[in-house]
């Protein structure tokens, strides 16, 4: 992924148990989130982090499960400290797909 700015989007597809790195780190730049948008195709726990920081609690899905989060305008739901990846942490192997919007700022 290049430069991403706020309102822009990009696509995951994850499916590795454990961490997986949803938006890189850019050296000495937070990450700022606005929303999210995801659906497993079976049943895990799920949470946002960074690699020194948990930013949420566990979101837990059924097989079909799907999420929506989203603030108002200008609001950011997450941000990492500066050069920190934004992370989706998943409980198992099970696909997880959506987009997220956001920007290093």
């Amino acid at each position: 992924m290049g430069e991403l700015m706020m309102g822009q989007s990009h696509g995951f597809d994850c499916s590795t148990p454990g961490d997986n790195q949803l938006i890189p780190a850019r050296m000495n730049y937070p990450i700022q989130v606005c929303k999210i948008a995801l659906t497993s195709w079976d049943a895990v726990d799920v949470y946002f982090k960074t690699q020194t920081n948990t930013l949420s609690g566990v979101f837990h899905f059924t097989a079909g499960g799907g999420l929506v989060l989203d603030g108002p305008e200008g609001f950011h739901l997450f941000t990492t400290g500066p050069g920190e990846a934004f992370i989706m942490n998943l409980s198992a192997g099970v696909r997880v797909t959506g987009t997220i919007w956001g920007a290093y700022g």
